[in-house]
């Protein structure tokens, strides 16, 4: 198993950005999962006003919590391609977390995670 010091730099940043995304998810109160909804918003089939009542707390906490996941994700991604451009793998990386941020609101809104 390697080491924190043999870790390339994106897997350190991926981890890194994991854990305070993480912690921010939490501690900002839902913050986080607001403004992550807004890079989103647009492409979604479903307006965040459909939440109602007790739900819509728990879910931008949700949302800004279950994003964090996401740099682990897009951290793997860009491990596993073969590129040694670095442009192209932040592009990639970037495009990953919009996905997942995409993918974390389609589920709390179209499928009523949180009921």
């Amino acid at each position: 198993m390697p080491s924190w010091k043999d870790l390339p730099p994106i897997a350190k940043f991926s981890v890194i950005a994991f854990a305070i995304a993480l912690i921010l998810g939490l501690m900002t109160l839902g913050a986080e999962g607001f403004a992550i909804y807004y890079a989103v918003g647009f492409a979604l089939p479903v307006s965040i006003d459909t939440l109602q009542g007790d739900v819509v707390w728990p879910s931008v906490i949700l949302a800004g919590m279950a994003w964090s996941i996401g740099f682990l994700i897009a951290g793997w991604i860009s491990l596993r391609l073969r590129t040694q451009n670095k442009y192209t793998t932040w592009i990639v990386y970037l495009i990953i977390l919009w996905v997942w941020d995409y993918l974390v609101w389609w589920a709390i809104i179209a499928l009523k995670v949180v009921q």
